[in-house]
């Protein structure tokens, strides 16, 4: 076995068990996690606002929960179509409202599909 092999053969158990681990965590915390309509009160920008045409935006988002006003302790990426006033669909934590659920089935997905291509390129005969 060569040593590219040994390497792609590698990341893809690597990353075949972390998809496992996502999975496992989605259905872990299915019963603990809300969906509400969620408007941006504040947007920051990742990298400086010069280099618009790669650049990601940061979203604070205000929701109701039972009645409360609740201000999102932590951000969520959002395109840069995105504007303050915008509502849009979030997940929050039953627990603990303020804080906002980020994982997504997206993250099982990539890393399914990376380690199907690593072990594609392991398998390629150089």
């Amino acid at each position: 076995m060569t040593v590219e092999r040994f390497f792609f053969f590698s990341l893809s158990l690597i990353t075949f068990i972390y998809a496992i681990k996502v999975q496992i965590s989605l259905f872990l915390d299915r019963d603990k996690v809300k969906e509400t309509k969620g408007r941006i009160v504040n947007i920051e920008y990742v990298l400086p606002e010069i280099m618009m045409h790669r650049n990601a935006k940061l979203a604070t988002f205000e929701y109701f929960v039972d009645g409360r006003r609740y201000i999102s302790e932590n951000n969520i990426k959002m395109s840069l179509s995105a504007n303050i006033g915008d509502i849009i669909d979030i997940k929050y934590l039953k627990d603990n409202p303020s804080i906002l659920y980020t994982k997504t089935k997206m993250y099982f997905y990539l890393s399914i599909l990376t380690s199907f291509i690593c072990l594609l390129l392991g398998l390629i005969i150089y």
